[in-house]
């Protein structure tokens, strides 16, 4: 199962291959990150900070595959 930590280092190898992140924290104190695709696709995920639940974390990596990520 993917940790917290491993947040960082996926963002790291999402911009490693061109994609775009941008993180955005909400009023409760968890955030998000906006990736975007160098074709434009986007996908939102957990981003670094709070504790996340690892299945977040392998639905986001899974939807970064299907848009050409390579996680």
């Amino acid at each position: 199962m993917p940790k917290q930590t491993d947040v960082p280092t996926l963002i790291r190898a999402l911009r490693a291959q061109g994609f775009t992140v941008e993180t955005r924290h909400s009023r409760t104190g968890s955030s998000r990150c906006k990736v975007t695709s160098p074709s434009g696709q986007v996908v939102i995920m957990p981003g670094p900070g709070k504790r996340t639940q690892a299945r977040a974390l392998l639905n986001a990596r899974a939807a970064l595959r299907r848009i050409g990520a390579d996680v």
